[in-house]
């Protein structure tokens, strides 16, 4: 079973009333390719799924700490934790 590589990047917004950006890129950990179609929950109220180059985005997260999950059909699951300031 290949394993799924999710590189996750905060991107901090200047206002605290919008929120922050988490995006990153999902790929395949052998091939380095992206990965299309997984599924990346963070802690079970936000879920987006990544588009044809592996890419995600979820908007308007408040600070605070979450559990990040990502699924795919052929991959083993990737968990992990990330805090927002």
């Amino acid at each position: 079973m290949r394993y799924v590589l999710a590189i996750i990047l905060l991107n901090f917004s200047l206002s605290l009333a919008q929120g922050i950006t988490v995006k990153g890129r999902v790929t395949d950990s052998v091939s380095n390719q992206p990965v299309q179609s997984a599924g990346v929950f963070i802690s079970a109220n936000h879920l987006v799924y990544t588009n044809g180059e592996g890419y995600y985005a979820i908007n308007s997260l408040p600070e605070g700490n979450y559990s990040i999950k990502v699924l795919q059909i052929g991959y083993k699951s990737f968990y992990g934790s990330i805090n927002v300031p």
